[in-house]
C-alpha cells in the first residue's frame, strides 16, 4: 500500500486539451463530491475512507514545447495516488497523454490507473486508448507487444452516463464496492428529495406560486435554449446537404434530435435525409488492393496488399467462411456467373467453387506469370507472355496455336474480355485480335503509335488511343474502324472505356473532364459530347453491363455516376485515398477502394420524394392548385392547364384556352379538378365557343356559343354551376344537363372582367374588373357591394392584389389610390361592411385564407385589420418591409424585412422567432392551411420553415430549382408542397417545371430511434465538442432497429422493389412504375428504378421507339416480342427513313393488340411561332399496319426535341406531340387546335 502521507493529490487527471471540457467537469465533480457518511472512516484501499476527495490535480496550461514532461507535471504524477485518463480519439494520438501514462506506470502504479471513455470506440479506427494504456511495460520499462484491456467508466450516450461514470471513478479511488457506493448515494438522494418535499409542503401558498413561476420560467428558458441549439445543429446539417444527404449531415440531424427530441423540424429533417439517403454501405476492413465482381450473383471477392483473398456477400457485407481459399494470390477474377473464383500466383491458377467450397489448382507450363485468366463453361483460358493456354476440367493445360504478331515477352499490352472471349495484344502500331473460342487471330495495322488499348466487356469493340494523334474505335470481329477517327489533341490519355451496347467510347485526358463519342444515350451523332459535372482529373472510367450507366473515379477522391450525358451525376462522398471504383452484378451497387479499405455502396436504398413535371406547352406556371381531396394537382398558365396525379406525376389531362389580341386566360377548373372549361373566341370577337370537359372521362360534356368575347370563367364550390363573363354580360349555366346558359339581368359591362369568384353558398359572385370590383347576386345580378381595386391586366397576374374569400364573402385589395381596402357582404339584401386603409399602401395587401385578417404595409407601418371587428392595429416595421403571406388558422403573418422573413402574431402584434434568411428577395410565399409550415420562393430556391417554431427553423434544405420560383401550393392535407418554377414573366419559350415535395408530416415515429438509425447508416455522430467522429459498422444496432415497429423504420428496411414510394405513402413502387408505364414514360421509369423486375414482366405493355431505331438495351427488353427480322413499318420500307426524333407507345385493348407509332421527321421548318416537324401516325391492329393520321409537332430549339405524351383511353390513345393535340375519332387520328 502506498504511504498516504507522501501523496499530495488524490488523483491526476490526464486528458487531451481538445477534451478540456470533459477534464474540467470531472475535476469539479470529484472535488465537490461528498462521500456518504456511512462509508466515511471505514476501510478503504489507502486507509480510512475520507469525507472528500481533495485535491485533484488538473494541468490548466498548455505544456511547453519540449521533448519531455516538465518538472511540475512529473512531480504532480509522483505525488498522486491515482491517474485518471480521459480517453478519446484525441487522447489516443496525444503525445503528452501517452507520456503521462508511461511515467505513471514506470512509478510502479499501473494498477492505479482509472480510465473514462469520453468518445471513440476501443479497437476500431476511432480508437480512444493511447498506446501506453493498451500494452504492458517490459522489464526495461518500455512498451511491450503484450496487450492489456483497460476497464473504463463510459460517458458516451447510452452507456454509463455522467452520474454512474462518476460513481465508478469514486469507487475506484476509495477502494470500495461500486454497487455499495451507488446504493448509499441513491439513499442519500432519496432523503434529500424527501427533505425538499417536506420543506416545499411547509411553504405552500405564495412560495409555491413563486416557485412554480420560477420553475416554469426555468423550463421555458431551457426549452428555448434546447430549441436554439437544436436549430443550430440543423443549420449545420442543411449546409452539408448541397449535393444530397451526406454522412456529416445525418450526424448533425441526429445531434439536433438528441438535443431537442420534441423538435418537429429535427424529426422531419431526419426523415427527409434518410428517405433520400443515397449512400448506405458496407465497409470491408483491411488493406484491400483489388476487387473482383461478377456480372451475376451476390458475391464479390477482395485481395489485400499481402495477397490475402476474401469473399463477401453483397447484400449483407458478411464475409463468407470459405476454407478452400489460397493462402496468397497476386490476382483474382470471378467467372461471369459468379459461382467460381479464380486466383493466380505466378503460373498457378486456383479455381475455387464457391458454393462447394472446393479448390482445384492448375499449373501453367513454364515459369511465366499468368497475364489473364477466366473460366467459360467449365473451360479455363489463360495467357502467359506470348502464349495462350486452355484447360478442361481435370485435364492439364494445352497450348492454343494462334498466330500472335509482334507479341511482346511480357504481359504489357495484353487485354482480354472474359464475356466476349476475345484477346487483344498491342505492339507498336499493330494490334492482334484473338477469338479464343474459334482459336483464330486477326492482325490490324493502325498506323498509330498505340499508348492505350481497351476492349469492351463483351469483346465486340476495341478502342485504341495515341497521345500524339487520335482515338479510334475498331470492330473486334472484323478489324474495321467504326465511325470517324477523333483527334486526341496531342495530349496524354488518363482513362478510357468502351460501351458494349451502344458502340461508344468515353475518354479523359490530362485536360480533365470526360468526353463521350456519339451514340451514348442522348449524345448527338455528329460530335463528341462533354458530360456535365465530371471531376477535375479522371483516373478510371467504366460502363455497366447494359451500357446505361457510366462510372468515373476522380482525382478529388470522389466517384461519379451518370445515367445520361445530359444529366448531372450522382456524386459520392469523399473517399480518402480513392484508387478504384466499379459496378457489381447489380448496376446500382458500387464497390470502391480507398485508403481505409473497400466499401460497397447500395444506391437503391432510397425513397422517392420529388417529382419534376415539365410543362409541355413552353409557358410559365403562375398558378398551382390541388384538388379538394388532394389526389391530383394542376398547373395553370396564361392559356393552358395540365393535370397530373399527385402520387405519381402521371399526366391526366391538358386543357388549352384560346383568345385573340393577347387575351390569354387559363382554362377554368372545378375545385375537385374533375371538370374544366375552355373557350375559343372568333376573329371578330363577336362570339365565343365554350366547352365543359369531363377530365376523367376525357370527353366534352357540354358546349355552347355565347355572344361577345369571353374573358373569365369559374365553377361554383360544388362544381354544379359555372359562370362565364364576356365583355357585355355574365352567364350562368349548369355543368350537366341541357339547360341553356342564362344571362344575369342588371349587369351591363363596359369594361372586361378579369376574374370571377363564387361565394360558398353560390348566392354571390365577385367580378374583378379593370377599374372596379363588384359583388353581385347570382339570382338577379343585383349589386351587393363594390370597391375600386387595382386590377389592370398586368397587375392582375399577381394573386395578392385582389383576394376573394367565398366563405365570408369578403374581398380585400389595393385601390387605385394605393390604399388598402376591404368589403364584406352578407346575404342578398343585407348591409355590407367595408374598411379603408390610409393612402400609401404598397401593392402587397394580403388576406388570410378564411377571410379573417387583412395585412398590408405602408412606409414603415404594418397595418393589421381584423375583418370580423374592423379593428386596425398599426405596428412599426423596418422601411421596405412587406407582407408576403397571412394565415388565419394560426393568426400569423410572414413579413419580409431587410434581415429576412419574420413572423408576427396578429391578435397581439407580437414578433416571434428569428429571421428566416434568404439569399434573394422573396418572390412568393404561402402558409400550409393549418399554419404549421411556411414555404417561400426566392430566386432559384424554395425554402420550407417550421411556422409553429419560436425560432423560425428551416425544416429541410433549400430545394434547388431549374428556374425561378414563381408559385407555391400546399396540398389540403399539408403533406405535399408543389413548387412552380420558370425563367421569368417575359420568357415565353421557357418551359415551366412543377416540383412536388413530400413533406413527411404526421408520421408517428420516435426521434431517438431516427437518430440511432441516422448514426448507424452514416457511421458517424457528433460529440459534445461539436466534432463529427466516425463510428464502426454496427450490424447488431441495425438489426435491433429493423425489429422495431416504428412505421418509418419499417419503410426504410422494407424491400425497395415493393415498399411504398415514400414513408406514409399509400402508393407502392410497382403501382408508381405502372403509372409511369401507362403514360409512356418507360425510359424515365427505368432510370429511376433500374433493374426492377416489373420491366421484364411488362415489356409487352410498353413500346418506346419505332422498331427500327430500338437501342440494343431496349431490344433486350422487347426481343421476346419480335422475330429475328424486324418487321417494316408502312411508309418507311422504301428509301432511307427520315431521322426519327420521337418515340411512341404500345397500347392493348380487350379485343386485339394495338400499336401506335408516331414518326416525327427532323426536316421541319421554323418561324416566329417556333419550329414544326411533320408527323405521321401508324397503327397496328393484330398483324396489320395502317397509316392512321398525320399532322405536325412543335418544339423549342433545334434538333426536334419534341415531347410526346400519350393518354390511354378506352383501348385507344389521345396524345400531344409538342403542344399539338391528336385525338382518335374511331377511324383515324385527327390533329385538333392546330393553331393553339
Amino acid at each position: 500500500m502506498l504511504r498516504c502521507a507522501a501523496m499530495k493529490y488524490w488523483a491526476f487527471i490526464s486528458y487531451s486539451h481538445v477534451d478540456a471540457a470533459v477534464g474540467a467537469w470531472l475535476h469539479k465533480a470529484l472535488e465537490s463530491y461528498r462521500v456518504p457518511k456511512k462509508l466515511v472512516g471505514g476501510p478503504g484501499r489507502d486507509g480510512p475512507v475520507p469525507a472528500r476527495l481533495v485535491p485533484v490535480f488538473r494541468d490548466r496550461e498548455e505544456l511547453p514545447v519540449s521533448a519531455d514532461l516538465n518538472d511540475n507535471i512529473s512531480t504532480a504524477l509522483a505525488e498522486s495516488r491515482y491517474l485518471i485518463v480521459v480517453c478519446s480519439p484525441n487522447a489516443a494520438v496525444s503525445r503528452w497523454v501517452n507520456e503521462e501514462v508511461l511515467t505513471f506506470k514506470r512509478l510502479g502504479r499501473a494498477n492505479r490507473i482509472l480510465t473514462v471513455i469520453a468518445d471513440g470506440e476501443p479497437g476500431t479506427s476511432a480508437e480512444c486508448f493511447p498506446p501506453a494504456l493498451r500494452f504492458l511495460l517490459d522489464e526495461s520499462g518500455n512498451l511491450s507487444s503484450e496487450p492489456t484491456e483497460p476497464i473504463a467508466a463510459d460517458l458516451r450516450p447510452g452507456k454509463d452516463g455522467k452520474g454512474n461514470a462518476l460513481l465508478k471513478i469514486v469507487a475506484g479511488l476509495l477502494g470500495v464496492n461500486y454497487d455499495n457506493l451507488r446504493e448509499r448515494h441513491a439513499r442519500r438522494r432519496r432523503r434529500q428529495i424527501a427533505a425538499i418535499a417536506i420543506a416545499t409542503t411547509l411553504i405552500v401558498g405564495t412560495a409555491a406560486t413563486v416557485f412554480g413561476t420560477l420553475w416554469r420560467r426555468t423550463m421555458e428558458a431551457r426549452r428555448a435554449q434546447a430549441s436554439a441549439e437544436s436549430g443550430a445543429a440543423l443549420d449545420r446539417g442543411f449546409a452539408l446537404m448541397a449535393g444530397g444527404p451526406s454522412r456529416e449531415a445525418l450526424a448533425w440531424f441526429a445531434r439536433a434530435a438528441r438535443i431537442d427530441p420534441e423538435s418537429p423540424a429535427a424529426k422531419t429533417a431526419l426523415m427527409m435525409a434518410l428517405r433520400d439517403w443515397q449512400f448506405p454501405r458496407w465497409h470491408l476492413d483491411g488493406d484491400i488492393a483489388a476487387v473482383a465482381a461478377p456480372s451475376r450473383g451476390s458475391l464479390i471477392a477482395t485481395l489485400d496488399a499481402k495477397g490475402g483473398v476474401a469473399v463477401w456477400n453483397l447484400a449483407t457485407g458478411v464475409r463468407q467462411p470459405l476454407t478452400s481459399l489460397p493462402a496468397k494470390a497476386a490476382a483474382i477474377v470471378f467467372d461471369d456467373a459468379g459461382t467460381h473464383l479464380l486466383a493466380a500466383l505466378g503460373n498457378t491458377i486456383s479455381d475455387i467453387d464457391v458454393a462447394a467450397d472446393r479448390r482445384t489448382d492448375v499449373a501453367l507450363p513454364g515459369a511465366g506469370e499468368a497475364c489473364f485468366f477466366f473460366l467459360d463453361a467449365g473451360v479455363l483460358w489463360a495467357g502467359t507472355p506470348g502464349q495462350l493456354w486452355r484447360a478442361s476440367a481435370g485435364a492439364a493445360p494445352v497450348r492454343v496455336d494462334v498466330a500472335i504478331n509482334n507479341a511482346v515477352p511480357s504481359c504489357y499490352g495484353m487485354h482480354f474480355s472474359r464475356r466476349g472471349r476475345r484477346l487483344a495484344i498491342s505492339s507498336g502500331t499493330d494490334v492482334t485480335l484473338v477469338d479464343l473460342q474459334a482459336q483464330t487471330s486477326t492482325s490490324v495495322v493502325t498506323e498509330l503509335t498505340i499508348d492505350g488499348l481497351e476492349l469492351s466487356a463483351d469483346g465486340s469493340m476495341l478502342m485504341v488511343s495515341s497521345g500524339e494523334r487520335a482515338y479510334r474505335l475498331i470492330d473486334a470481329a472484323t478489324g474495321r474502324t467504326e465511325g470517324a477517327e477523333i483527334s486526341s489533341g496531342g495530349v496524354n490519355t488518363f482513362a478510357m472505356a468502351v460501351n458494349p451496347v451502344t458502340s461508344t467510347f468515353a475518354i479523359s485526358d490530362e485536360r480533365g473532364g470526360i468526353a463521350v463519342s456519339p451514340r451514348w444515350p442522348s449524345a448527338r451523332e455528329d460530335r463528341v459530347d462533354h458530360v456535365p459535372g465530371s471531376g477535375p482529373l479522371v483516373r478510371r472510367i467504366t460502363f455497366d453491363r447494359d451500357g446505361q450507366r457510366m462510372l468515373s473515379v476522380d482525382a478529388d477522391d470522389r466517384v461519379r455516376l451518370w445515367t445520361s450525358i445530359d444529366r448531372m451525376p450522382v456524386v459520392f462522398p469523399e473517399i480518402p485515398g480513392l484508387s478504384f471504383g466499379a459496378f457489381t452484378s447489380d448496376p446500382l451497387v458500387i464497390v470502391t477502394i480507398g485508403q481505409d479499405g473497400a466499401d460497397v455502396w447500395n444506391l437503391r436504398l432510397r425513397g422517392a420524394g420529388v417529382i419534376e413535371v415539365p410543362q409541355e406547352h413552353g409557358s410559365q406556371v403562375p398558378e398551382i392548385r390541388f384538388s379538394t381531396n388532394g389526389d391530383r394537382f394542376a398547373g395553370q398558365t396564361w392559356s393552358n392547364a395540365n393535370v397530373w396525379a399527385r402520387a405519381t406525376g402521371e399526366p391526366l389531362a391538358r386543357l388549352v384556352g384560346s383568345s385573340p389580341n393577347g387575351w390569354d386566360d387559363p382554362p377554368a377548373m372545378s375545385d375537385d379538378i374533375r371538370y374544366g372549361l375552355t373557350w375559343s373566341v372568333n376573329d371578330a370577337e363577336s362570339e365565343t365557343d365554350v366547352q365543359i370537359h369531363d377530365i376523367d372521362g376525357r370527353r366534352v360534356l357540354r358546349e355552347w356559343k355565347l355572344p361577345g368575347m369571353a374573358t373569365a370563367a369559374a365553377f361554383s364550390a360544388d362544381a354544379g354551376q359555372v359562370a362565364v363573363a364576356t365583355k357585355g354580360s355574365v352567364f350562368i349555366a349548369a355543368v350537366s344537363g341541357a339547360a341553356s346558359p342564362r344571362a344575369l339581368p342588371r349587369i351591363a359591362l363596359s369594361k372586361p372582367i378579369r376574374r370571377l369568384g363564387w361565394s360558398a353558398d353560390a348566392t354571390s359572385l365577385v367580378l374583378l374588373g379593370d377599374e372596379r370590383t363588384t359583388i353581385v347576386s347570382t339570382a338577379d345580378g343585383a349589386e351587393l357591394g363594390a370597391l375600386d381595386c387595382v386590377t389592370t391586366a398586368e397587375l392582375n397576374r399577381d394573386p395578392t392584389l385582389a383576394q376573394w374569400n367565398r366563405e365570408t364573402k369578403t374581398i380585400g385589395c389595393v385601390t387605385a389610390a394605393s390604399s388598402g381596402a376591404w368589403l364584406r357582404v352578407g346575404a342578398p339584401g343585407a348591409a355590407a361592411a367595408s374598411g379603408q386603409l390610409p393612402a400609401g399602401t404598397d401593392a402587397d395587401a394580403v388576406m388570410g385564407e378564411r377571410g379573417l385578417w387583412l395585412v398590408s404595409t405602408s412606409g414603415s407601418d404594418l397595418r393589421i385589420v381584423n375583418l370580423k371587428t374592423a379593428a386596425v392595429t398599426l405596428v412599426a416595421v423596418p422601411r421596405g418591409g412587406r407582407v408576403v403571406a397571412v394565415n388565419d388558422a394560426r393568426g400569423v403573418a410572414a413579413i419580409e424585412t431587410s434581415s429576412g422573413v419574420k413572423l408576427i402574431t396578429l391578435a397581439d402584434a407580437q414578433w416571434s422567432g428569428q429571421s428566416m434568411r434568404h439569399q434573394d428577395p422573396v418572390a412568393v410565399a404561402r402558409f400550409s392551411d393549418d399554419g404549421r409550415f411556411l414555404a417561400t420562393g426566392a430566386g432559384t430556391k424554395a425554402y420550407l420553415w417550421d411556422a409553429a417554431s419560436t425560432v423560425g427553423q428551416a425544416v429541410g434544405p433549400a430545394v434547388a430549382l431549374p428556374n425561378n420560383a414563381l408559385s407555391l401550393r400546399f396540398s389540403p392535407d399539408g403533406r405535399s408542397l408543389a413548387i412552380g418554377a420558370a425563367q421569368g414573366w417575359g420568357s415565353t419559350f421557357a418551359p415551366g417545371v412543377i416540383v412536388v415535395l413530400d413533406l413527411l408530416v404526421d408520421i408517428q415515429t420516435d426521434a431517438a430511434r431516427l437518430a440511432d438509425l441516422a448514426e448507424a447508416v452514416a457511421e458517424s455522430r457528433v460529440n459534445d465538442l461539436g466534432a463529427v467522429v466516425a463510428l464502426p459498422p454496427d450490424a447488431n444496432r441495425l438489426a435491433a432497429l429493423r425489429s422495431t415497429r416504428d412505421p418509418f423504420l419499417a419503410w426504410f428496411f422494407a424491400d425497395p422493389w415493393t415498399r411504398a414510394v415514400g414513408p406514409g405513402s399509400a402508393l407502392d413502387v410497382p403501382g408508381y412504375l405502372n403509372a409511369k408505364l401507362r403514360s409512356g414514360q418507360f425510359l424515365e421509369a427505368v432510370a429511376e428504378f433500374p433493374g426492377h423486375p416489373l420491366f421484364a414482366e411488362n415489356r409487352r405493355d410498353v413500346f418506346v421507339r419505332p422498331l427500327d431505331v430500338l437501342s440494343d438495351a431496349e431490344k433486350r427488353y422487347f426481343e421476346p416480342m419480335f422475330s429475328s427480322e424486324l418487321e417494316p413499318i408502312p411508309g418507311l420500307s422504301e428509301g432511307p427513313p427520315p431521322r426519327l426524333v420521337k418515340a411512341s407507345v404500345k397500347l392493348t385493348d380487350e379485343a386485339a393488340e394495338q400499336w401506335m407509332v408516331v414518326v416525327v421527321e427532323a426536316a421541319g421548318f421554323c418561324g416566329s411561332g417556333g419550329c414544326h416537324y411533320p408527323a405521321t401516325v401508324f397503327r397496328k391492329v393484330s398483324d396489320a399496319w395502317t397509316v392512321a393520321g398525320d399532322g405536325d409537332c412543335d418544339a423549342a430549339g433545334d434538333g426536334g426535341l419534341v415531347r410526346l405524351t400519350t393518354y390511354k383511353r378506352e383501348g385507344h390513345a389521345d396524345f400531344f406531340c409538342g403542344t399539338k393535340h391528336f385525338i382518335w375519332t374511331g377511324s383515324r387520328y385527327v390533329q385538333e387546335n392546330a393553331d393553339g
